[in-house]
Formats: C-alpha cells, sequence, structure tokens
C-alpha cells in the first residue's frame, strides 16, 4: 500500500511518500515570509 503523507506548517510543508513502512521520497518546501506576505489568509492561497 501506497501512503502520501502532506504536513502543512506554518513556514514549510514538508510531504512523504510510503510504500507500506519504507519512506520512498521525503520533501520540505520552504514558504518564505515575502511569500506568504501576499495573502490575507490560508482560503487566498487558493487559486479560484
Amino acid at each position: 500500500m501506497k501512503i502520501l503523507v502532506i504536513n502543512p506548517g506554518s513556514t514549510s510543508t514538508k510531504l512523504a511518500l510510503f510504500q507500506d513502512e519504507q519512506r520512498l521520497i521525503e520533501e520540505k518546501i520552504n514558504h518564505s515570509h515575502e511569500e506568504l506576505a501576499a495573502f490575507e489568509s490560508i482560503r487566498d492561497q487558493l487559486p479560484m
């Protein structure tokens, strides 16, 4: 079984893909203050 884990944080998002109990991929995406300052709320980050 494959499991995709997404852990959104305040300044980064962590992703991991597991096959059963083995981690296949792990990634951390950092979000700069300038990047986040463009949005008033989390909902504003969604494309509409």
